[in-house]
């Protein structure tokens, strides 16, 4: 069974990778082709009970009673997946069931498809270099690449990020900024320049009924109940009550992050501060407060650099060498079973990549990973001290932001049914915590692929969960030394090492000695008094 799934990964992964990446016609109609059979394997096998019954004997046998902690933990969440596929069910919810599944594939890939094609919908052409005053060369360049890829003179705006988040940070041109973001804001929706022509509401509400009835088919009140299934959290109460606490004491920061802002663009002569300004106006701040621009920090951080550095820094916390082999003795055919992040709850599986990037900020590792891409000079201790200063400039505002789509899709998926819209659920959520509110005509939620087109469907607030597991892993290093070859050893023996096979708050507890805090994430994202 592991071969044919390992070889069935072996041929699906490039092409899922291959349609998010260059989207093509034909990529598409062959990948939507496969998503049913594949959905029906996956529903297949997870519903077989010949394999149910060998793995309840496994468990019940003298032989699992002699299992170590790993072994246990992957049998369990063995036994646990084919609940949550349905084994326990009659054949004609079984059936329902598969037929759901199936059809949740196709729209989630429908929402991503639609998202994409309205993003692809709109372009403005510009002739006159005058429109792109303030952008950096850097960015012009970028632009006029895509107008010289459409066979066109001048310059060309997407809605491509890069180029959407250019014009939005850079662009002197208020009414440029304006046109934008409002078709930035209003992609795959009723609204806007394309309006109706890639709406994913109708997409989002079929999502949210099918997901609603997967949950009360496995037992569950709602989706987000089910979700927690395979999670760290415990209970809804548990994930709202930790989002609402980070945003009752991160809101004052972000109340304030905004008056700095309007002040400032006040001084620059716009009074009624609007959504798209104030990425401009936060970057203008920071050049001013801190004489520092991120094209000016760029040039300190070349690839080869980084890479090597980072390598470096492994090596030095963990004692791990890294090496590219060509020719190697492959693993045991179990690995895939229990490597990697298998098996690791969906809201802890951040948790190594988030604890790295704290090494970014400090001093010591800083020095590893940077150097002028001409020269190889270090990076100066000037620049240094302007970057440190401004790592949390409008972090306040930064929070809340994430905190409001953290809650709005738990809020979604734990009270789906209750008469309120997709609108309604987000507007109450922005009465609530909210400190900037956008036009009324911005559609945020059409474009929210994590949830309606990823896998972090009553999850988004996995990210948040998992830099407080980061943020106070990485406090022990700040208490111990952020090279202690000990305390990294210690994590890597306690987390790294250990994966999925134990749950998640044992391990942290085991490395750290308690349960987690979010005293280190307010402290390290400057949303404490001690921090302020």
């Amino acid at each position: 069974m592991d071969e044919l799934n390992d070889r069935l990964g072996q041929a699906w992964s490039p092409i899922g990778h291959l349609n998010a990446v260059c989207n093509s016609a034909e990529l598409r109609a062959a990948y939507e082709a496969c998503l049913p059979k594949l959905s029906a394997y996956s529903t297949e096998i997870g519903q077989n009970k010949d394999l149910f019954q060998a793995y309840s004997r496994l468990a019940e046998s003298e032989e699992a009673k002699g299992f170590d902690v790993g072994q246990k933990t992957t049998l369990e969440h063995a036994l646990r997946d084919f609940r949550l596929s349905g084994i326990d069910l009659p054949p004609a919810e079984q059936q329902r069931y598969a037929a759901i599944q199936a059809r949740k594939s196709e729209l989630g890939s429908k929402f991503s498809n639609q998202l994409l094609d309205a993003t692809q919908a709109w372009t403005k052409h510009l002739t006159d270099e005058a429109a792109l005053a303030g952008l950096p060369e850097s960015a012009k360049a970028q632009l006029q690449a895509a107008a010289q890829a459409k066979e066109l003179d001048g310059w060309l705006v997407t809605l491509e990020f890069p180029s959407y988040y250019a014009v939005m940070t850079y662009a002197d041109d208020r009414a440029l900024r304006e046109e934008v973001y409002a078709a930035y804001a209003t992609r795959a929706s009723e609204q806007g320049p394309n309006a109706g022509q890639f709406d994913n509401g109708p997409v989002m509400e079929e999502l949210l009924d099918l997901r609603q009835e997967l949950a009360r088919l496995l037992g569950y009140a709602n989706y987000a109940e089910l979700s927690l299934a395979t999670k760290m959290a415990e209970s809804s109460d548990q994930v709202l009550g930790f989002l609402r606490d980070l945003a009752v004491r991160s809101k004052p920061f972000a109340q304030r992050d905004l008056e700095e802002l309007r002040a400032f663009a006040a001084e620059q002569g716009v009074q009624d501060l609007q959504s798209w300004d104030t990425g401009y106006f936060a970057e203008k701040l920071r050049q001013q407060r801190y004489s520092l621009s991120q094209e000016e920090v760029r040039a300190w951080f070349p690839v080869d650099k980084v890479l090597s550095g980072l390598f470096a820094t492994v090596q030095k916390l963990y004692g791990i060498e890294i090496a590219e082999l060509r020719d190697f003795e492959k693993w045991h055919p179990d690995h895939a079973s229990v490597s990697g992040i298998n098996g690791v709850a969906w809201d802890a599986v951040e948790l190594p990549s988030q604890f790295m990037e704290n090494w970014c900020w400090e001093p010591e590792g800083l020095a590893l990973i940077s150097g002028h891409y001409e020269t190889g000079e270090p990076l100066p201790q000037e620049l240094l001290d302007k970057m440190l200063a401004a790592k949390n400039f409008q972090s306040g505002l930064m929070m809340l932001r994430q905190l409001e789509f953290s809650l709005f899709d738990f809020e979604l998926h734990a009270t789906h049914g209750d008469g309120r819209s997709v609108r309604e659920v987000l507007e109450g959520i922005r009465d609530e915590i909210s400190v900037v509110r956008p036009p009324a005509y911005n559609r945020f939620p059409n474009s929210f692929a994590h949830i309606f087109a990823g896998g972090y469907a009553a999850g988004y607030y996995s990210y948040k969960w998992a830099e407080v597991l980061s943020a106070d892993a990485f406090a022990k290093f700040e208490e111990e030394g952020v090279f202690n070859p000990e305390t990294g050893r210690a994590f890597r023996e306690a987390i790294l090492a250990r994966g999925g096979s134990q749950a998640p708050m044992v391990l942290f507890v085991d490395f750290r000695g308690r349960e987690p805090s979010i005293d280190a994430l307010l402290r390290h994202s400057g949303l404490s008094e001690e921090a302020a």
